[in-house]
């Protein structure tokens, strides 16, 4: 990995600071090899209960009106703390076996990778998780438990929250729109 190089010296103030010298490759340490305030620790916990299972069917015919498929695997067949995937590329959803509410708010988390995708790997799980949180909210389904520690942990500043709101709130119309669009009578 490229690095600065930096060497210690000491100013005309007998002051010690750190110079850089250069760049190139080095070493980068781990979090427990730093110095300074813990980084905070975010518990994300799995969703229980039965809620959710009308709601799971809406989000299954919009992701079919979206040429997306979904499948449920065991959770052992997932990587550790994996509730589900989005492949864009198979345009392909894959949900863990957890609870109805929980499978739920995967289901709608992983269509929002599908609806919305920005730059960063921060931004898409900020945004995917408050589209799955205003879905959820929108047809009684409370994930406040799981969806807040988990943007939490994704959104390192608030100005970056800030910045994907409208993405958010577009997305999670558009999903709304497609699941009451289906419901109504024809």
């Amino acid at each position: 990995i490229m690095v600065p190089h930096v060497r210690k010296i000491r100013s005309e103030e007998d002051v010690e600071k750190r110079q850089v010298t250069g760049f190139g490759t080095g070493y980068v340490f781990d979090v427990s090899q730093t110095e300074g305030e813990p980084l905070p620790e975010f518990d994300v916990p799995v969703l229980e209960g039965d809620e959710g299972r009308d709601l799971w069917d809406g989000l299954s015919r919009f992701a079919t009106s979206e040429n997306v498929s979904i499948s449920v695997a065991p959770p052992e067949e997932l990587p550790p703390d994996t509730m589900g995937y989005y492949s864009p590329s198979e345009q392909r959803i894959v949900v863990a076996d957890y609870s109805q509410r929980q499978k739920t708010k995967t289901l709608a988390h992983e269509l929002g990778h599908h609806v919305a995708r920005l730059d960063t790997r921060a931004e898409n799980e900020c945004v995917a998780e408050g589209i799955a949180y205003s879905v959820c909210a929108h047809f009684g389904i409370d994930t406040g438990e799981r969806s807040f520690p988990y943007v939490a942990g994704w959104a390192k500043d608030r100005a970056m929250l800030q910045s994907v709101l409208s993405t958010i709130h577009q997305a999670s119309s558009a999903i709304i729109d497609g699941i009451t669009a289906d419901q109504s009578p024809r």
